[in-house]
């Protein structure tokens, strides 16, 4: 499993100043919004380049020799660990962006032997550590969370 505490305390606090402008089941679905959105961009970031926060190194000949015939991306074998990412129900100021896959923090930090390839949009994080959100997270997580918020107010 992968924690990471997302270190900008002026995001946090204009996220919380978003969230705090509602109470009860608005408040969560606002913080939810926030979690869908990095969700989705590390769902993306499997196909899209633009929005991992570090190029992937390429796959060794090894590996691509070992991979099932004709699959040749980067990352992708099963596209298992890409349809695992989901977001839980958001508790107090909290929200978990999570997967089943045992794997995931192999290929997010990397190990001894094998390269990262982080497909979560933040940088740092490692051992449980503070993490920063790519620019473009935070920007799609702003845009999400205000729309939701929005939404719940009933105003345009």
């Amino acid at each position: 499993m992968i924690t990471m505490k997302i270190n900008n305390h002026k995001f946090e606090a204009d996220l919380r100043r978003l969230a705090n402008k509602v109470q009860g089941p608005g408040r969560a679905q606002i913080l939810k919004a926030g979690g869908v959105a990095i969700a989705s961009s590390a769902t993306r970031a499997f196909r899209d380049a633009g929005l991992r926060p570090a190029p992937w190194p390429p796959v060794k000949p090894a590996t691509l020799k070992a991979k099932k015939k004709g699959r040749t991306t980067v990352l992708v074998d099963t596209g298992a660990l890409m349809r695992s990412i989901r977001v839980n129900q958001p508790v107090g100021d909290r929200v978990e962006i999570v997967t089943d896959r045992f794997y995931a923090t192999f290929h997010q930090f990397g190990t001894a032997r094998m390269p990262a390839r982080p497909f979560i949009p933040a940088t740092g994080g490692e051992n449980n550590g503070e993490a920063n959100l790519t620019p473009a997270a935070e920007a799609s997580v702003r845009r999400a969370m205000e729309a939701q918020t929005r939404a719940v107010l009933g105003s345009p």
